[in-house]
């Protein structure tokens, strides 16, 4: 939705200042219609676009041919025009977000938009997380925003930033809000992008050369491959049913993986997204309309990597979205035993002072931040929003969709992973509808905002780039 394309504006993060402000440096590098873009916003934005993908990407960067050593203006980026280099790559970055935010934020302004209660929050969230990161580095706010967001950038001018982008966000949801779309709408996206849309579930196991007989050698590489094959032909040739396909999983597995294959859940991937898979022969093979339930076929890949396939359905998700809050007590395991029964008096003990704190919304995130062992919801109220049937480990999921399931029931399961304290928040959207909720406001984001491109024109400072960079 939006968001992917919209939160990038409001990231806080650390970055280098990269650019110059000395006096040749022009106070205004951009416009977006009446709105002028200052050379500390520029910068701004461009730190935070460069720290971002550092962040995400910091395990890859000699692969993307970045030494975070040397300046990135010295640097060629293959994603630019023959000759650019990784600054103009973030430069081109930075004008297709700022562009964004000020289509928004100008057409918010024009109908006299502030910043709702729930926003104005926001705002006053991140100006004291910079506050309390300032404190905690021992140096004045002042000096930390310099420091880490751009030359030249004040409190007065974060915020200002800040503003116009939370201002661009909360327009730009609310004309997408107002869109609806019918059920016609939805069945025409679907038609035409089933692939996409559908899951399929199948068994696979995976043969390679510690699945042959031991003492087996191999003069080429197209030997080894043409065994795994045949080996990959008697697998599929016996597994005629998916409890078959699982005992010959267990038998090619290798003796020290034998017991990973206890059950079907260790071959079976159940409602895989196209998406979720690389392209190849495999993917087209799942897809295929013709596709059955029992259909067998193997697939290279990767070098040496035979993938065994069992289909057993297609379909797009009907079941709906759900909601849950949720608390974590991980058990421990030690040579000298596990505290199991400890944490299920714990839990208990949780469920209790829930109670007596009313059952309410607020206790659970309360109690969720101070118990919970779980780091994917303790810091957010113990909250996870629309998720689809099976992306919860089996006893929470056959719980959460259990026939009769009504809205504040709670329980206190016992996984893998430990003792949960569950309480089911509600049903949202059938599962396919709401993939294409998203797809179809994603067009219509780029709809909007390619009009609102026209009536709002993006233009530059003559030689604005040579001059940030500090060049004459």
């Amino acid at each position: 939705m939006v968001k992917r394309f919209l939160s990038v504006w409001l990231t806080l993060s650390l970055a280098l200042s990269l650019f110059s402000a000395c006096a040749s440096t022009p106070k205004t590098v951009m416009y977006v219609g009446d709105s002028a873009i200052s050379r500390e916003e520029y910068n701004y934005t461009y730190n935070t676009q460069v720290r971002d993908f550092y962040d995400a990407y910091s395990s890859y960067l000699s692969y993307f041919g970045i030494d975070p050593d040397k300046p990135l203006e010295e640097q060629p980026c293959s994603f630019t025009e023959e000759g650019g280099t990784w600054a103009d790559y973030f430069m081109d970055q930075t004008e297709t977000i700022l562009t964004q935010v000020y289509c928004f934020y100008n057409e918010a302004k024009a109908k006299n938009v502030g910043l709702n209660e729930e926003y104005a929050e926001q705002l006053d969230a991140y100006m004291l997380s910079v506050s309390e990161a300032a404190k905690k580095q021992n140096v004045t706010v002042a000096s930390y925003l310099s420091d880490n967001f751009g030359v030249g950038v004040t409190e007065d001018l974060y915020r200002e930033f800040l503003t116009h982008r939370l201002i661009a966000t909360q327009y730009c949801e609310q004309v997408l809000a107002e869109i609806v779309y019918s059920d016609a709408d939805y069945e025409a996206y679907y038609e035409k992008n089933k692939i996409a849309v559908d899951k399929v579930s199948f068994l696979f196991f995976t043969l390679d050369e510690d699945c042959l007989p031991a003492g087996s050698s191999f003069e080429t590489e197209a030997e080894l491959l043409n065994a795994i094959k045949a080996l990959a032909d008697s697998f599929l040739a016996a597994a005629t049913s998916p409890e078959a396909f699982l005992q010959q999983a267990v038998y090619y597995a290798p003796a020290e993986y034998k017991e990973n294959y206890s059950s079907i859940s260790s071959v079976y991937a159940r409602n895989v997204s196209s998406s979720d898979l690389s392209e190849g022969d495999m993917r087209d093979w799942l897809y295929h309309s013709s596709r059955k339930e029992g259909d067998k076929a193997h697939h290279q890949t990767a070098q040496g990597v035979i993938t065994v396939c069992y289909f057993m359905s297609r379909s797009r998700d009907e079941s709906p979205l759900a909601s849950m809050r949720h608390i974590l007590l991980e058990i421990t395991e030690t040579d000298k035993g596990s505290d199991k029964e400890q944490m299920y008096t714990d839990i208990l003990a949780v469920r209790d002072e829930w109670a007596a704190k009313g059952y309410t919304a607020d206790a659970f995130a309360e109690l969720a931040e101070k118990y919970s062992e779980d780091p994917g919801s303790a810091t957010s109220g113990g909250v996870y929003t629309d998720f689809a049937k099976g992306s919860m480990v089996d006893p929470i999921d056959e719980w959460i969709f259990a026939e009769g399931r009504e809205e504040g029931d709670f329980e206190i399961i016992l996984t893998e992973f430990g003792y949960h304290l569950v309480q089911f928040m509600g049903y949202g959207q059938v599962g396919w509808k709401a993939e294409c909720y998203d797809e179809l406001q994603d067009e219509d984001y780029f709809e909007i905002l390619t009009s609102l491109q026209e009536k709002h024109k993006t233009t530059f400072e003559e030689n604005y780039r040579d001059l940030l960079k500090g060049k004459k």
